[in-house]
């Protein structure tokens, strides 16, 4: 009995060039130039931020109202420690007496910003408009 063995081949040629790694290795080189551009180009945005304003007073009746954050992220007013839901409450009592010009918030240079932005937003619920950021660091908030 006699065994018929095939020749077999030692490296076998495939009929072309195999293009799934080259397309890949194409993709991946587009994907990658395309994410460097968009990157490039949110680095490069000109942002000019607006001046924040001092509350003009009309009056002489008129006057700003004081809010101060602390360094651990408290928000006083007149001499209370408030929450945010108080502060809207107390600001808006005092916008419908009618002499309040603005409101400046004044912080501690190492003051929660979160803190500030509960105290900005208490102004913009009681309906007060006129709101300056006073972050002078040669002095702390009250």
């Amino acid at each position: 009995m006699a065994v018929s063995r095939r020749p077999r081949a030692r490296f076998a040629l495939e009929d072309g060039i195999n293009l799934t790694p080259l397309l890949d290795m194409i993709f991946n080189l587009i994907f990658f130039f395309i994410l460097a551009t968009s990157i490039n180009e949110l680095a490069s945005l000109d942002i000019k931020l607006p001046k924040a304003d001092v509350p003009q007073i009309a009056d002489s009746e008129k006057r700003a109202l004081t809010v101060a954050i602390t360094q651990d992220g408290r928000i006083v007013f007149q001499g209370e420690t408030l929450t945010r839901e108080t502060l809207t409450e107390r600001i808006r009592d005092a916008a419908a007496q009618g002499n309040v010009a603005g409101v400046v918030i004044r912080g501690d240079r190492d003051s929660r910003l979160q803190a500030s932005i509960d105290a900005m937003m208490a102004c913009r619920d009681a309906g007060v408009t006129q709101v300056q950021m006073d972050m002078d660091r040669s002095r702390p908030a009250p």
